[in-house]
């Protein structure tokens, strides 16, 4: 499985990482919003899943969430 994270906090990106790389995941992260659009612009098909923090700078979960869904409709994002 691989794994989109969108957190702008490095403790929680550590900690996320560290669950999701021994639960057997492949795990890449972007640091706000717009990266995360971003990155599921060029590849949505790439991720089994997104993991979404809501409070964010540049862009925040809930817009990001919404372009997300326009991008990548199958691709489930727990927020």
């Amino acid at each position: 499985m691989r794994v989109l994270v969108v957190e702008d906090n490095l403790l929680n990106q550590e900690v996320a990482n560290y669950v999701l790389v021994h639960a057997g995941a492949s795990v890449d992260f972007a640091s706000n919003g717009r990266i995360a659009v971003s990155m599921l612009g060029e590849n949505a098909a790439q991720y089994d899943a997104v993991l979404m923090d809501l409070q964010m700078p540049v862009m925040n979960g809930f817009e990001a969430a919404r372009r997300v869904a326009e991008i990548a409709p199958n691709t489930p994002v727990v927020m």
